[in-house]
């Protein structure tokens, strides 16, 4: 009878490792159905979704500059500074195809920032690589000169959050090595 009772918590307790969420020092991990994982900041609510999601129609302009300055410019800061090596940048541009995703409200600026990984991969990155990537793109702000709003759940023109997801963009980064 103990037996039994042993291998059913056994197979609950493996039931729920895979199934569940995981987390690291930093990070919590949630696996869902889909087979994605999002990687979400430990000890941390996104309050920004009280406001309201809508979605933004952009300008090729508007495009244009978020990809350049809100989605390369944190991470290249990260290299000139020296936090990422150019090595490292190197060997993650290779394979690690992690998504970043950053929550902005009306102002722009982005106050929460999670990650997600493609069923079928996994991040190359460390904990504390997520860390500092999450760390340098909190407070970046998005340009929302001409955007409009396009749908929208409960929020107005004044009050509202956006997202933008994207894989890393290694391939942008601006690195040689001597």
């Amino acid at each position: 009878m103990k037996k039994n009772i042993l291998v059913i918590v056994v197979i609950l307790l493996s039931t729920t490792t895979l199934m569940g969420q995981t987390e690291s020092q930093h990070f919590v991990y949630e696996y869902s159905n889909s087979g994605f994982v999002r990687i979400k900041p430990k000890n941390e609510i996104n309050r920004i979704l009280e406001k309201g999601g809508v979605l933004l129609e952009l300008t090729s302009e508007i495009r244009t500059f978020w990809g350049e300055y809100s989605r390369v410019k944190p991470l290249q800061e990260l290299v000139d500074d020296e936090v990422l090596s150019k090595k490292r940048i190197l060997e993650l541009k290779k394979e690690d195809k992690t998504m970043i995703r950053v929550y902005f409200d009306e102002t722009g600026i982005v106050s929460y920032v999670s990650f997600w990984i493609i069923p079928g991969m996994k991040s190359l990155l460390t904990d504390q690589e997520l860390y500092d990537i999450a760390q340098r793109y909190k407070g970046i702000k998005y340009d929302m000169t001409g955007v409009k709003i396009v749908e929208s759940e409960k929020s107005t023109k004044t009050s509202f959050y956006s997202s933008d997801a994207f894989e890393l963009p290694y391939e942008d980064l601006k690195i040689s090595i001597p």
